[in-house]
């Protein structure tokens, strides 16, 4: 088995006789039938209903593993914090490591998982120097070709979940009750307002990418609809961008443009 440190992550462990009621409140998935040794995908939402981070959540034994961006995760325990009261919980950082698992199978460890809604198993070890930026690089954009994207300071706080497409992964829930910004969220869903959706598209390298940059993205007979990236990840052959853009979601693009540059999708791509 091959490992690959995640260093755009960070760890934080809750636990205590109220943990997973807590978490179940506050997150935008459904942990009820999260089991020692499983994951999920969430995030925590102001009222607002925008995302202020996605998180991984991973069970062990009573305790919960939360993973997110390491330039959000003071945030996040910040909000999280203020909302324990008289729940039996503890927040603290952890020092363990996220890892994803690049090759062989997956390891009898209940810190390791594929989270439910998608094939990528990640890990939970402590420190490591498993570093190599091109692996990275690959994984990242493999999350981005799954649905999976990380928000930072650029992104936090702009997007519903659903234009995030949190659902896809299951990392939200309409059916769990009340969370923070769960109206607004629910509102937009049942009425059939979302403006906005994300698509990944690929593209041969380019420098003219910015992570919350503004783009047009071109639909085959040259309409352009307007969308922000969120965020990308290269190899040396091409780059997978994912993108939150206004759009319906029957629509297939073929170009991007970017700071001023317009460049051809490696293919069309439908949302």
């Amino acid at each position: 088995m091959s490992q690959i440190k995640l260093d755009h992550l960070t760890v934080a462990k809750v636990s205590g006789e109220d943990a997973g009621d807590y978490l179940q409140a506050q997150l935008t998935a459904d942990l009820t039938g999260l089991t020692d040794g499983q994951a999920c995908f969430s995030a925590y939402c102001r009222p607002s209903g925008n995302v202020l981070a996605v998180i991984l959540v991973l069970r062990h034994k009573k305790d919960f593993y939360l993973v997110a961006s390491r330039d959000l995760m003071g945030a996040l325990l910040d909000e999280l914090g203020r909302f324990i009261l008289r729940a039996r919980v503890s927040i603290n950082e952890s020092n363990k490591s996220a890892v994803g698992v690049i090759a062989g199978d997956k390891p009898e460890s209940p810190l390791f998982a594929s989270p439910k809604g998608t094939s990528l198993t990640y890990g939970l070890v402590e420190d490591t120097d498993r570093r190599d930026k091109a692996l990275l690089q690959e994984w990242r954009r493999n999350e981005l070709n799954s649905g999976i994207v990380w928000l930072n300071s650029e992104t936090s706080d702009q997007f519903l979940p659903q234009m995030l497409g949190l659902g896809n992964i299951q990392a939200l829930s309409f059916r769990k009750g009340c969370f923070p910004g769960q109206e607004v969220i629910a509102r937009v869903h049942y009425l059939g307002k979302l403006k906005r959706r994300s698509v990944a598209i690929r593209i041969r390298n380019e420098s003219k990418l910015v992570i919350g940059g503004e783009v047009q993205v071109f639909t085959e007979d040259g309409k352009a609809h307007s969308g922000s990236i969120v965020d990308f990840a290269g190899t040396t052959e091409d780059t997978t961008v994912f993108i939150v853009v206004r759009a319906p979601g029957d629509v297939s693009f073929n170009e991007i443009e970017s700071g001023g540059v317009r460049m051809p999708l490696v293919a069309p791509v439908q949302t």
